[in-house]
């Protein structure tokens, strides 16, 4: 037999069947079992026994949840990978998805190199990283979910003359580039390619990890970069990079939202986790990034 020291309340006869009222925000949290639930509650909410009280209480987890997930953060750490354009539109449709269900929850986005923010992520500073997922890196305490992989492309900036015709490396890497750091995975990636095709790594460089400091110095300066090929399109209309014809093959590992399973998940992360996993549901069954 249940038992319970708590005293108990009827729900209110004004009590939404379909969701939860709270400050006037219509909040429709409960599933279509719980809302069934809700009804039973209500046609025996003058009997009272303890199997009833068992399904009240139910029907509170269900608006503790609510309450969670409205004075919560989820705290969103972003790596200088995931900057491109079909990343960012996957994240700001998360967003946007996420904020419509739970408007009262905050997403704080911060930026980082992956390294850090997965060090971060372990002592419980982020609830969730948007990063390539490296199984070096991930290890066995960490886990993610894929999102979509985006190639990158050779390109110039409109100072160089005949870019968009370049085919020999040997030729291109003589040229003024701008590349990450050492140590990230598109520059070691471009690494291995040039020294498996035995050509020179350029001397001639200036290194960040900004995509949006590359942008700059592009419409500034004669430049080679690597860019996401998502940006290449906008970037031709905006500063009139040229894309190059230099074959370029870089075997990098998927982008995706990456937690802990060490950690236990707050209720936001674990909200914004499930949009973003409808997200990609829904970007597999088209078999592309959604327009």
């Amino acid at each position: 037999m249940f038992h319970s020291r708590l005293r108990w309340q009827p729900p209110s006869p004004n009590f939404s069947h379909e969701g939860f009222r709270q400050n006037d925000n219509r909040c429709p949290l409960l599933t279509e079992s719980e809302r069934l639930l809700m009804s039973d509650i209500h046609r025996q909410r003058h009997t009272y026994d303890d199997h009833i009280k068992l399904r009240h209480l139910r029907i509170i987890a269900a608006i503790e949840r609510h309450k969670g997930i409205s004075a919560a953060a989820a705290a969103l750490g972003v790596s200088p990978a995931a900057v491109s354009k079909a990343v960012s539109e996957v994240e700001a449709k998360a967003i946007a998805r996420f904020k419509i269900r739970h408007p009262r929850a905050r997403v704080q986005m911060i930026d980082g190199v992956l390294a850090n923010l997965l060090v971060d992520l372990r002592a419980g500073k982020f609830d969730l990283v948007v990063g390539r997922m490296i199984p070096e890196m991930l290890s066995l305490d960490l886990e993610g979910l894929p999102l979509l992989n985006d190639c990158y492309v050779a390109v110039t900036s409109r100072h160089i003359e005949g870019g968009e015709d370049l085919t020999d490396w040997r030729q291109a890497l003589d040229l003024l580039w701008c590349l990450p750091p050492a140590g990230t995975p598109v520059t070691d990636a471009f690494a291995a390619f040039v020294a498996n095709h035995n050509l020179p790594y350029p001397e001639r460089l200036v290194e960040t990890r900004s995509m949006h400091f590359i942008y700059a110095l592009m419409k500034e300066m004669p430049l080679c970069a690597l860019v996401p090929a998502s940006l290449v399109e906008s970037w031709q209309k905006q500063i009139s990079v040229r894309k190059t014809a230099l074959p370029l093959d870089l075997p990098l590992k998927p982008l995706g939202l990456i937690w802990s399973k060490r950690l236990a998940t707050s209720p936001a992360a674990a909200a914004f986790r499930n949009v973003v996993a409808e997200l990609a549901g829904e970007i597999a069954g088209k078999g592309a990034t959604p327009e």
